[in-house]
């Protein structure tokens, strides 16, 4: 089950400066669209980490320099978890959305 503590964790985990989030994110094949919370690199990590089952129809989750939301649900609602984006995080986005860290845009 989804919970604060495993995205804290796994967003915890992303880097100690927006830079070592962007190598991190390009080290692992991830990219994004900018201005987009739902499919920012950032969330398209958070995806790949936490996937998708058989069990789960539905998986959203946004990213915004003031928290992150996750959702997950079959039907009815199983899981969510909402966390403090931390600022590190937060300036990564900014700084991504003003189109630094080219490698991480994903072409449309």
């Amino acid at each position: 089950m989804l919970t604060k503590a495993k995205l804290r964790r796994v967003v915890l985990d992303l880097g100690s400066t927006p830079d070592d989030i962007a190598s991190f994110l390009e080290g692992q094949g991830i990219k994004g669209i900018r201005h987009y919370e739902e499919v920012c690199p950032v969330a398209n990590y958070l995806h790949a980490v936490f996937g998708t089952t058989a069990s789960v129809d539905l998986w959203t989750i946004a990213v915004s320099n003031s928290k992150f939301a996750a959702t997950a649900g079959k039907f009815r609602f199983i899981g969510a978890a909402i966390i403090k984006t931390p600022k590190v995080v937060q300036r990564f986005i900014q700084l991504f959305d003003n189109g630094a860290y080219k490698k991480l845009i994903k072409k449309v």
